[in-house]
């Protein structure tokens, strides 16, 4: 895929593409996998090629990739929406009226 993106729930928390990730800034979140309470103001870049476990913050020296993933997350945010921001192509959760299940039982 060009691009990857990593919903939380209803919050987009992460965009990838080819070997960097970034999490995005956020104020609020129930939970993340770098940021604790109180932190993510700041975007946090990884090369996954050379750091599969996001470990080194590399932003401050790719601020035009920051750029860019930002760019995809914006767009990411008007399509499939984020965390109080319904996206034009989003779609209401499936439901059924009155499931029945479609596997017959192997013991008959």
């Amino acid at each position: 895929y060009e691009v990857y993106y990593y919903y939380a729930a209803e919050q987009l928390q992460a965009v990838r593409s080819g070997p960097w990730k970034l999490f995005l800034p956020l104020e609020n979140f129930s939970s993340h996998p770098h940021y604790k309470k109180g932190e993510g103001q700041k975007p946090l870049l990884f090369d996954v090629r050379k750091d599969p476990g996001s470990t080194i913050n590399i932003a401050d020296q790719e601020p035009d990739m920051v750029k860019n993933l930002m760019r995809l997350a914006e767009m990411a945010r008007e399509d499939l929406g984020d965390l109080g921001k319904k996206g034009r192509g989003q779609r209401p959760a499936g439901k059924v009226e009155h499931p029945v299940p479609q596997v017959k039982d192997q013991r008959e």
